[in-house]
């Protein structure tokens, strides 16, 4: 089986999300998340906030969205059985399977651990 293109694991990751924010607590419209989401340059670790810049001035600049993914709550058995059902729907291999996971566990998924643990 071959590995699938960038294009088309964007689009497996971007359903996760919105499947991983629909379940979690609050329950959230990944979607509406990402328009309404701030643009942020990281520098060093620290986020700058850029509120005032153009969508395409911020892709050239490669500025990304921030989502408050701490906000947002999902059981560890409940996001790995989202994203296995996922991964089943489109019959992955082993190779995008783990680029999928890589993303999807470092990226910008509810927090699979409560504020308060």
């Amino acid at each position: 089986m071959r590995n699938r293109s960038v294009k088309s694991l964007d689009k497996i990751l971007r359903e996760i999300y919105v499947e991983l924010y629909k379940n979690a607590s609050p329950s959230a419209d990944f979607e509406e998340l990402m328009e309404k989401a701030p643009w942020v340059e990281n520098i060093n670790g620290i986020n700058i906030l850029h509120e005032d810049v153009s969508e395409e001035e911020a892709k050239a600049k490669k500025y990304k969205k921030f989502i408050d993914f701490n906000s947002y709550y999902l059981e560890k058995s409940e996001y790995d059985r989202i994203i296995r059902e996922i991964y089943d729907k489109y019959n992955l291999n082993k190779h995008d399977r783990e680029v999928l996971n890589f993303n999807a566990y470092l990226g910008c998924g509810p927090s699979t651990k409560k504020k308060d643990d």
